[in-house]
């Protein structure tokens, strides 16, 4: 109980450090948005303004530039999906309490996928009958837009939200864990936020998957790096 109130205190603390509006300044391409928990995407335009709980779509070959808070000019790039809310910086402390969350979730969903049983056939009642949702363009794959939008996120310093949301859509996508780019930004990221030892077991968790040589060496210079600092 105690740890569920100090979660919703940090988010609540980083939800206020974006609290004004976000203002779409120019547009190329076909740029989208997804109003708050809407799930439905809708066209945009320069000059619209945007809330911070409302995400940002950018299609191949599109870009957009939007001014938050009247202040802080970002060029988003293209085939990305970025939640506009991350666009925070957040404390050290407040990751933490944050992995904690993450971490509880992802063991809720591994035990959820314990004990479902899935069936054979599939059976649609009622009015929904043959309503089954359209299938995804060819060579999409769920995640890969979110992925592209952290790897945004820690070009531009928000390195705690980069970890927060990689990990959630890792956690919703388990095909892209192999994704070894992603998982060696995390580390990156954590390192960068002075958490040398999140970023050690990032670093060992990517030695179980396959890579090139160069890259595997790459984890283990770094691994052996953040070892060494740990022991001084």
């Amino acid at each position: 109980m105690k740890t569920c109130l100090l979660l919703a205190a940090a988010f609540l603390a980083a939800s206020a450090a974006l609290a004004g509006d976000i203002k779409i300044v120019a547009i190329r391409g076909d740029v989208q948005v997804r109003r708050g928990v809407h799930e439905q995407w809708q066209t945009t335009a320069a000059g619209d303004v945007l809330k911070p709980e409302d995400s940002i779509k950018l299609e191949k070959r599109s870009s957009a530039v939007i001014l938050l808070n009247d202040k802080e000019r970002f060029d988003l790039p293209g085939e990305a999906i970025i939640d506009l809310s991350d666009l925070r910086k957040l404390t050290q402390q407040d990751l933490l309490l944050m992995l904690t969350m993450e971490r509880v979730r992802s063991v809720s969903r591994e035990r959820r996928e314990d004990d479902l049983t899935v069936p054979r056939t599939s059976t649609v009642h009622g009015a929904n009958r043959g309503a089954l949702p359209p299938p995804p363009p060819a060579g999409y794959t769920p995640g890969t837009f979110e992925l592209n939008g952290t790897n945004f996120l820690y070009e531009h310093g928000f390195y705690a939200t980069c970890v927060l949301k990689t990990k959630e859509v890792l956690r919703l996508n388990p095909g892209l864990l192999k994704v070894v780019d992603a998982r060696m930004r995390v580390a990156s990221a954590l390192e960068r936020m002075s958490l040398t030892g999140e970023a050690a077991e990032e670093y060992s968790g990517l030695l179980s998957e396959q890579m090139p040589p160069g890259e595997r060496s790459m984890v283990e210079q770094k691994l052996a790096e953040l070892k060494k600092a740990g022991n001084r």
